[in-house]
């Protein structure tokens, strides 16, 4: 996992547009995650790993961490239940020690094969954030 992004802010901007995301439990299981992908042959820096508390920053479910624009987002997500309750789901399993892995997804059928990727290395909590949706898997 040396090429992917770990715990940068760009794996999960004000708004993860296009990408899929997940829960592993642990490191064995995230690494095997990312592996996955990368035996897609979807490009590496389009995959990052969130973890610990630096990583639950990052997600910063109420957008406090990430000044009034990310606040007004958050808010604005908030109607929507599942932008609300995946973003709080990624960030409490942060802070429990878990792993977020999310990766870009170009296409229908690329993001079908990462979900299936995930969901076969123990990822759980699968969402898809698409333009004005999130799919859950």
């Amino acid at each position: 996992m040396t090429t992917v992004n770990i715990n940068e802010q760009e794996g999960f901007p004000q708004y993860p547009n296009h990408r899929v995301c997940a829960i592993f439990e642990n490191s064995a299981d995230a690494n095997a995650g990312v592996q996955a992908l990368i035996d897609l042959k979807l490009k590496e820096e389009n995959i990052d790993v969130l973890k610990g508390g630096i990583g639950a920053d990052i997600v910063d479910a109420e957008g406090t961490e990430h000044g009034l624009l990310t606040q007004l987002s958050r808010t604005l997500f908030a109607w929507g239940d599942a932008e609300n309750d995946a973003y709080k789901g990624y960030e409490q399993a942060l802070q429990e020690g878990m792993y977020v892995v999310t990766v870009h997804a170009d296409s229908d059928e690329e993001k079908e094969a990462i979900v299936s990727a995930f969901a076969s290395h123990n990822g759980h909590d699968i969402n898809f954030f698409g333009t004005w949706v999130v799919e859950g898997h």
